[in-house]
Parts: structure tokens; sequence; C-alpha cells
């Protein structure tokens, strides 16, 4: 590998000084006050006494902050006997960036890749772990994990031994400075901390520059490039799909058979109707977090445009084709993400072909009937969906929103005045959307749904999207009578 950038090198050794030198103060500090102590109180200065004692006893408070609870990974461990490729992989990876073989390899559940030690005192005498996370494995090929797993490892040797001492140093820091800890009486300390952190905020950027090099010179420009994008853009994807997908499932009682399946089809369902790239520009003129270690995804894209591609040859085949007995492992992680977020509750599985007719149709049903009891005792129309709308349209046409809203849901009541224009929207919108698919389930319509898109209904030949409807509805109170009779009454092969 190339000579590391010599001046990074160089700042992460004054860093580190400076981060010596304050531990070394902090220490004479608290000895001095302690001896003060010591040797005010047999003088017979006891006020003298008391305050250097507990000046002394404040800072080695402050000291004894840095004892920070260990991390620890979480998830699979897997051992090379169980995953060969992939422990061969990492372990390759790591010699070639220079970093220590990871001891322990862990599958994670999310979008990520995290290299920490476990044991020791800021990185001495510790235990490199990695952790690698099945949903960034299931967007990835083979290439751009390498290259994903180069950046990762190679911030233990961006800047060399002193930058990865302070890689280390810092994360301490962040984590021993967290809000609250401490107390009223850590304040100052946290103060401190902070101050040093950002102090050494530009150093730490330019430490992730050095492991995006370090993950070019591994895997090359293109494969950096590519992983770069998809863990960018898939981190926010997975979060989207948690909330969009599994979350809804576990608070019916429910839990998807393979959740990496689900994320796969999200993902491919997002590209397919261009919110995956107009998501890619969006993270692209995303600046950076003040307080976040990473520069901005456009400077790290430029960075790693800047080297030659050489022709390297890549490894187009999928990371999950790495994986032995990869559709258990996803079953067994994606089980325990589901069990997290349903705490005691039990869950049942559902493959995701039937979410539609088993979980997400059944709920919409079950809101469109208690919709239409509470339009029907309000205006005396029948208790289905094709009578609720009935009474209800002539209602939102005229725009009396507010008023079919608290019909539909008396809890809007209870909400200031001031602030009920988005619960009105919400809840106008999700009704009447509701209610026509009831009608269509009382025609015979059956469920369907598919993984990024709103649940649907099939009535013979013709689907329906009725959250889709209601949407177009709302927008046009001329055309809302006729968008509603058309999709209930006549509904076409698709809307």
């Amino acid at each position: 590998m190339p000579a590391r950038a010599p001046l990074v090198v160089a700042r992460a050794v004054l860093a580190l000084g400076l981060l010596a030198a304050g531990l070394i103060v902090a220490l004479l500090l608290a000895g001095g006050l302690a001896a003060g102590a010591v040797l005010a109180v047999p003088a017979g200065h006891w006020a003298l006494g008391a305050v250097s004692a507990a000046a002394a006893a404040l800072v080695i408070r402050w000291l004894l902050l840095l004892r920070v609870a260990p991390v620890r990974l979480t998830g699979i461990d897997v051992r090379a006997s169980e995953q060969p490729a992939l422990v061969a992989l990492a372990r390759t990876v790591a010699q070639r960036v220079g970093a220590p073989a990871p001891r322990r390899v862990c599958l994670v559940a999310g979008v990520e890749v995290m290299a920490i030690e476990e044991g020791g005192v800021l990185g001495l005498g510790a235990h490199p772990v990695l952790g690698i996370g099945l949903g960034l494995i299931a967007l990835l090929g083979v290439s751009e994990l390498e290259a994903a797993l180069a950046h990762e490892l190679g911030h233990r040797r961006a800047g060399g031994r002193a930058g990865g001492l302070l890689h280390r140093a810092r994360a301490v820091l962040t984590r021993a400075s967290a809000p609250g800890r401490g107390g009223a009486l850590g304040a100052p300390f946290r103060r401190l901390c902070a101050a040093y952190l950002r102090a050494t905020l530009h150093l730490a950027r330019a430490q992730e520059l050095q492991a995006d090099r370090a993950a070019i010179q591994v895997a090359g420009p293109a494969a950096h490039l590519a992983a770069l994008e998809r863990a960018a853009r898939g981190a926010v994807l997975f979060t989207a799909f948690l909330a969009d997908e599994v979350e809804p499932l576990v608070a019916e009682g429910h839990q998807p058979e393979n959740l990496y399946d689900g994320f796969r089809a999200y993902e491919a369902e997002l590209s397919e109707q261009g919110r995956a790239g107009a998501l890619d520009r969006e993270l692209a003129r995303t600046p950076a977090e003040p307080e976040g270690l990473h520069p901005p995804l456009a400077a790290r894209l430029a960075f790693a445009r800047a080297f030659p591609d050489a022709g390297r040859p890549r490894d187009a085949r999928p990371a999950r084709s790495l994986l032995l007995n990869a559709e258990r492992l996803e079953r067994e992680l994606g089980a325990r993400v589901a069990a997290e977020r349903a705490g005691e509750r039990p869950l049942a599985v559902v493959p995701w072909a039937e979410v539609g007719a088993r979980v997400y149709g059944p709920r919409v049903e079950r809101a469109g009937r208690t919709y239409a009891a509470r339009v029907a005792a309000e205006f005396g129309a029948p208790a289905t969906g094709q009578g609720a709308l009935a009474a209800l349209v002539p209602t939102l046409e005229r725009r009396h929103d507010e008023a079919a809203a608290l019909v539909l849901d008396p809890s809007l009541a209870s909400v200031p005045v001031d602030d009920r224009t988005r619960q009105v929207e919400r809840i106008v919108s999700h009704a009447l959307g509701a209610l026509v698919a009831l009608s269509l389930v009382e025609r015979g319509g059956a469920w369907r749904s598919e993984i990024g898109r709103p649940v649907e209904v099939a009535v013979g030949r013709a689907v329906v999207a009725p959250l889709h409807v209601a949407e177009e509805a709302l927008a046009d109170r001329s055309r809302l009578a006729e968008v509603v009779r058309r999709a209930v009454e006549t509904p076409q092969d698709s809307t």
C-alpha cells in the first residue's frame, strides 16, 4: 500500500500528545490536591484540607468517567468452520490494510459494518471484533463488500498507529461525554471532552478519507463508489422498510417469514418507482452533520473518483453467495429484529405473499367497518361501505372536513383547534380509503399487497388501490364523487 498521508500521521500524534498531557495534568492535580489535604489536616487547617479533598475527589470522579461500559456486538457469531468464505474475506482484507485480523465476526441486523475492540484500555490489549450487517450483505456484491470491510478496518490504520489509537480514543470520549453522564458534577468534564472532540473533528474526517483510500486500494475505485452509494441509500431504506413494512406487521401480532427477502423486494420496488434514485441525489446534496465523523457523501465520492480505474476485475457475485445457509441466518436474525419490537408478545410467522390477505387487508377492513358504524350513527345511513360513502361524500365535497373528521374519529375533539389541520387531513384521507376498500370487499373483492406499495383490492380482473383513490378524490373536490363512484362501482384494470 502507498504511504499514509504524513500530515494525518503528524496531526494524530499531536492530538494524542495533547490528550495524554491532559490526562497527566489531571492525575498530577488529583495527586497534589490529595497530598495537600493530607498535609493540611495535621496542621489544623481543616477547611483547607476539606476543600482539597473534595477537589481531589471531583477530579478523580471525572477520570473515572472514562471507564465506559464496553461495546459488545449482538447478533449471530460466525466461525470460520461455519462461514469459511465470509470469515476468509474478512481476514484477507484485514491483512491487506495492515489491521489485526478480527478475533470474532458477528452478523448484525442493519446496513452497516462495525469494527470495534472488546476489552483493553483505549484499544490497548483489546480484541478486534467485526460486525457485518445482513442488510448490507443483501444489497452489495462481493467486491463492494470487500470495499466496505476495507474502509472499516482501515480506520485502525488511517494515520498510522497513532491514527488508529486516536480513533479508539475518540470513540471512548464520545461515550464518556454522553449527555447527562456524571450528573451535574460531570458537566465540566463533558464540556472538556466535547471541546477535544470538536478540536479533532477535522482530523477525524481526514482519517475517514484515509480509510476510503484503503478501500480503494483493496477493492478499486469502482467497487468503493458503488459500496458508498448503496450503503448510504440502504441505511435510509432499511430504516424506512422497518417502519413501513415490519413494524405494522408486529403491531398486528405477526413477523415476516424472512425479513431480508422483504427488504430486497422493498429496495427493488422503490428503485423501479424512481424513489431510490431520487434518494441518491438527495444524499449527494446532504451536508455533513455538524458533529458527524463522516465528510459529506459528495466529498467522499469526489475523493474516490480522483483515483484512476486500473481496470481491476470486480467480483459481481451477490455478497449473500458467501454465506452458507443464508436463508436460515436471515430468518433467525429477522426474527430477533421483530421480537425486539414485540416485547413479550408472541408473533405468528407470515410469508410476505400473504401479508395483504392476512394482515394489512383485514386491518383496513376493520377500520372501514368502524368508520361506517360512526357515519351510520351520525347520518342514519346503512352501516356498510357503500352506505357510509353515500353519506360522507357530500360533506367532503363541501369541504366540511373537520366536521367529518369529528364524526369519523371523536378523539379529535380533544385536540386544540389550532393543531387540528394535519390530524383532520390524515383522518379524512384514511377513512375515505378504508370505506372505498370496504365497499369493494363487500362486493367480493380480495385483498392483495406488494412490498413497497399500498394495500390493494382485486375485484375480478380489476385492481384498485383504495388509499390512492382517496388521495386522488381529495385533491380535486369537484371530481370527488366521480372518482369514488368509478373506483367502487366500475373499477378499471388498474388505478
